[in-house]
């Protein structure tokens, strides 16, 4: 079960300028990533990615879709790239 109380499948994606990125570009990559503060509601979250030009010229929405939380198990993937967000004392 997960957080949210419900035992199904969610799809989790990538930004579509990233999609297909090979290794050693992930590695090389850099950028800004701004988000809402921490808070209790496990139904809405946003932020936004800036990245360099050759990826994107703006900066680009990021929402739910985009976040695993702590304590999600991934499935039907054989890996995944992530920047963590909220470290703290929890």
């Amino acid at each position: 079960m997960s957080l949210d109380g419900e035992s199904n499948l969610k799809d989790r994606s990538t930004l579509e300028e990233l999609r297909d990125l090979s290794e050693e570009k992930i590695i090389e990559l850099f950028g800004t990533v701004e988000f809402d503060s921490p808070n209790s509601n496990l139904h809405r979250w946003n932020g936004s990615v800036t990245l360099p030009r050759e990826y994107a010229q703006e900066s680009r929405a990021c929402r739910l879709s985009q976040l695993l939380l702590r304590g999600c198990v991934l499935k039907n993937t054989d890996h995944c790239y992530g920047v963590v967000l909220y470290t703290g004392h929890d």
